[in-house]
């Protein structure tokens, strides 16, 4: 059995899935996520030097604690929204590269890189040959991809609207009042009114199937269930009619009180207001009355692409 990490570094997190694959079968048996914020202050183009310090220091951490466990393991690794979008993003990774003893950099994906892997991992929770739309929430950005499950997206683009960035730029992290919150809600619809638009009416059917990868649906998930799902178990569908009486519930709290309530990741609470807004704007605009949050997306589509030697081929030309 080789065993295959998946390194992703995200703006708002950083995330390592471990798998078990004899080529075939993946098994997965280790995973770990650190929300550093890496995005978090990006101004004039440049990552914060603080930003960096805990994003290095929690990569480390858990490779640290993954090789320990896995002497053996191969890794793959990428950066995405904050740091294709900063000047010293190169800079950044090198960092990374001698603080974490990698044989080189981690890959930085373009956003349709992202978007297309993205909905390939997130394929492996549909038949082969069903159509659907792939909704990515990140930190900095958002990868939205349409296609058939098995197939390469028809369509994808990435588009610069995230947690981490909605939550800054609308004062979301604290207590939020309506109008800050409907001001939210207006400007996520208008970007995903622009894709659409961009898209093409005809190009997608009305109430088409939307699956939401990350952990913001994730976590939309367990506080609803009121219990935290663990990582790649299969969650029930969401109404999007649920989606605002959590939104004003969690916008009537602060981040503290919010790390209270059941199914809530921790590091999560300030983002959460914010992500709940980006996932009721997508649905609104797609008119789809349901999603599935999909348990895999970027670090599946990896560990496979890795394994196979594809990774390159999956990649070319973006």
């Amino acid at each position: 059995m080789n065993v295959v990490g998946a390194l992703d570094i995200g703006s708002n997190t950083v995330k390592l899935a471990v798998y078990e694959t004899d080529g075939t079968a993946f098994a997965l048996v280790h995973e770990s996520c650190r929300t550093t914020r890496l995005g978090e202050g990006l101004r004039g183009r440049l990552l914060a030097a603080d930003s960096r310090q805990r994003t290095v220091s929690a990569i480390r951490h858990i490779l640290a604690v993954a090789r320990e466990r896995f002497p053996q393991m191969r890794l793959v690794g990428v950066a995405t929204s904050a740091v294709r979008e900063a000047d010293n993003g190169q800079a950044f990774l090198a960092e990374v590269t001698q603080a974490c003893h990698l044989d080189c950099p981690p890959l930085t994906l373009t956003g349709i890189q992202e978007a297309e892997l993205t909905f390939r991992g997130a394929s492996l929770s549909f038949p082969g040959g069903q159509t659907f739309l792939n909704v990515d929430p990140g930190g900095g950005s958002t990868e939205c991809a349409f296609g058939q499950a098995g197939n390469a997206p028809t369509l994808s683009r990435s588009l610069k609207i995230g947690c981490g960035r909605w939550c800054d730029r609308y004062a979301l992290a604290g207590c939020a009042q309506a109008d800050q919150l409907e001001t939210a809600y207006k400007a996520a619809l208008e970007v995903f009114q622009t894709l659409r638009e961009g898209w093409g009416a005809s190009a997608l059917p009305s109430g088409v199937s939307v699956s939401v990868t990350g952990g913001t649906a994730h976590a939309v998930a367990s506080l609803l269930a009121e219990k935290v799902y663990p990582f790649e178990q299969p969650m029930p569908q969401v109404r999007r009619d649920a989606l605002r009486p959590l939104l004003h519930r969690l916008a009537s709290l602060d981040t503290r009180a919010r790390q209270s309530l059941p199914g809530m990741p921790e590091a999560r609470a300030a983002i959460m207001p914010a992500g709940v807004i980006i996932i009721l704007a997508a649905l609104e605009v797609f008119h789809a009355p349901v999603f599935l949050p999909n348990p895999y997306g970027l670090r599946a589509a990896l560990v496979r692409a890795a394994q196979h030697a594809a990774l390159p081929l999956l990649l070319r030309g973006k």
